[in-house]
């Protein structure tokens, strides 16, 4: 489920005086998952070929944005082709899985539009076929960083714990807590001296999905609200700051027979309402 930024929103307020460079959207840059495959990631079901989404402001009679991402039939994100025709620009990623005799990936290539090899993911893995480590290398132009990510897991396969590397020295670390029903319920991230930089406390009722998040991230606390329907799919989330002053109403609908949302209207407090549209093909033939 894609998941507008703070960071995009002000880019959204900008577009009228054309002052400003592109932000992503931060939700759906799309990290290589592992173990869960990107489908997952992204919280679409079903065996999902392609992804239409389109972004509509001005009283939704403009196309700002558009963005088109295509799946393997393994459910992973195999090529995405990012619009912004307000600032005419075009971003366009290839990504490319070398697999193992076990088909476990091995490595995850990434490549530009220019068909430049750009960012490479290598998997390490224990022996119950659980990515214990991805390496990761990415280049821009002639420069390159190098760096890693250690992973470890409880006596369930729940991972709880996650280190990341540069230049070899550890800089971050997160752990994660679940509770009894495997739900992620507390997430903390330090730096490497020790200190809290970000946190993430969730609130479940019935269902997998989570009904309430607090955020807090460098003094900012940020509040999550989901609505969710009988089947326990999330349907309207509403966003609160620090002191609880509304920033955004997101409201999803127009769920096809997989339950994947087609349609999402985003109101509150930003320079403009703004909507999504989701056309998504299958790789069967349920619709």
């Amino acid at each position: 489920m894609r998941r507008l930024s703070p960071a995009y929103n002000l880019h959204l307020q900008a577009m009228k005086t054309l002052l400003v460079t592109l932000v992503l959207l931060v939700a759906t840059q799309k990290n290589f998952a592992q173990g869960s495959n990107d489908l997952a990631g992204n919280e679409l079901k079903g065996r999902v070929r392609i992804v239409t989404e389109q972004l509509f402001y001005d009283g939704q009679k403009k196309c700002g944005m558009k963005t088109v991402d295509k799946y393997n039939g393994k459910g992973y994100l195999t090529e995405e082709v990012h619009n912004d025709y307000m600032l005419k620009l075009n971003v366009k990623k290839r990504l490319k899985y070398d697999t193992m005799s076990n088909g476990n990936i091995a490595r995850v290539s990434e490549y530009d539009d220019s068909e430049h090899l750009v960012h490479t993911i290598d998997y390490v893995y224990d022996g119950e076929n659980r990515v214990t480590m991805e390496i990761d290398n990415r280049w821009v132009g002639t420069d390159s960083t190098k760096s890693k990510k250690e992973f470890q897991y409880d006596s369930s396969g729940h991972r709880i714990q996650e280190t990341n590397y540069t230049a070899g020295t550890p800089d971050l670390t997160t752990d994660h807590t679940y509770d009894n029903k495997g739900r992620i319920i507390k997430t903390r991230s330090y730096d490497k001296a020790g200190k809290t930089i970000m946190l993430y406390d969730y609130d479940y009722i019935a269902y997998d999905a989570w009904v309430h998040c607090e955020k807090q991230s460098r003094g900012v606390r940020t509040h999550y609200f989901r609505s969710l329907d009988t089947l326990g799919t999330p349907v309207k989330q509403t966003t609160y700051m620090n002191d609880f002053s509304k920033e955004t109403i997101e409201n999803y609908s127009d769920f096809d027979a997989h339950g994947n949302w087609l349609k999402l209207i985003v109101t509150g407090n930003l320079a403009e309402p703004y909507s999504i549209t989701r056309t998504i093909g299958y790789y069967d033939k349920k619709r």
